[in-house]
């Protein structure tokens, strides 16, 4: 839970600060560019979080949770690797969309069907605040990768801006913290009972 919030939370506010920076280090659009950027990954989240629920009912929790964690790794490299462009970003956020609803319905339905039910109330309080947590430390993670990496323009533009190379370091670190997802994901497949996953 907490490294999904990291990584959700890493890498959105950081879209911002690539379309808003100015060129050659971001793309040196407005508030609306960075809005169309991030537009695919609201709507496909969107559609996948509201038809979860049908694919764990039918597949149940470990199958859809090892396929979203596969689309976050591949959505979190593309973007490490491919990031030049609006449309490669909108491209490689929308296949992270896919992943994330994915991952966070299935780490919910785990979190609910594996409790007993007189702890059910606090297991999903431990869950959101992790949550939480992971949602707190993906935006200062950001930050910190953005003001130890700063570089100017020119001439031209007075100021620092975030340079290409502290928007690599987050794309970097949102690829290990997908993949460190995933192994945790495969380490509850084991502790976790067989009936306890795919339970509905």
């Amino acid at each position: 839970m907490t490294l999904t919030g990291i990584t959700m939370f890493l890498i959105y506010p950081t879209i911002v600060q690539l379309v808003r920076t100015p060129q050659p280090l971001g793309f040196g659009g407005d508030a609306i560019d960075a809005g169309n950027v991030q537009l695919p990954f609201m709507i496909t989240f969107l559609i996948f979080a509201t038809i979860s629920s049908l694919i764990i009912n039918r597949f149940g929790n470990i199958k859809p949770a090892i396929i979203g964690g596969i689309f976050v790794i591949l959505g979190t490299s593309s973007l490490f690797i491919f990031h030049s462009t609006e449309v490669e970003v909108s491209a490689n956020l929308a296949l992270m969309a896919v992943g994330l609803s994915l991952t966070n319905i299935v780490g919910w339905n785990i979190l609910v069907s594996s409790s007993p039910k007189e702890y059910t109330g606090t297991s999903v309080g431990v869950g959101a605040l992790l949550f939480f947590l992971g949602m707190a430390i993906g935006p200062a993670l950001s930050g910190i990768y953005i003001q130890m990496n700063q570089s100017s323009i020119g001439s031209s533009i007075d100021g620092l801006f975030p340079s290409k190379e502290s928007f690599n370091l987050i794309f970097l670190t949102a690829v290990i913290l997908s993949i460190g997802s995933m192994v945790n994901l495969f380490i509850l497949k084991k502790r976790l009972p067989h009936r306890k996953l795919i339970t509905n």
